[in-house]
């Protein structure tokens, strides 16, 4: 014979199975949302490559940020497209340039990337 008790205690324990899946949910997606925090600003150069000798006096640095909310190139503020690319023109002096990326996030953290290219007249 079946008493009222054990059908309360079912529903105890799916209670219980509840709570601790919304828990462990929540704290998932919490961890998920901080990652930004802890990875700070990202910035990946795809061209010109490090280093490279060029033979025009005009270049074009392109690349990808993550977790940005500011970036500059050598001081100068520079904007991020929509999908967080950046391109911006240089005119090259001859000889070595270097070029200095410096991005923050919105939690203050900065990270810096520098770009050197040569510049050799023909």
């Amino acid at each position: 014979m079946s008493t009222g008790n054990e059908k309360g205690n079912k529903y105890i324990n799916i209670g219980a199975v509840v709570l601790v899946l919304l828990l462990i949910a929540t704290t998932a997606y919490f961890l998920f949302g901080m990652r930004n925090v802890t990875q700070g600003p990202q910035i990946l150069i795809n061209a010109p490559a490090e280093g490279v000798v060029v033979d025009r006096s005009v270049v074009e640095l392109q690349g990808k940020v993550k977790n940005v909310s500011k970036i500059s190139i050598n001081g100068e503020p520079i904007k991020v497209q929509g999908d967080d690319r950046i391109k911006e023109q240089f005119v090259l002096q001859p000889g070595e340039n270097t070029f200095r990326l410096t991005a923050q996030d919105k939690y203050g953290h900065s990270t810096e990337k520098m770009v050197k290219i040569i510049y050799k007249q023909q």
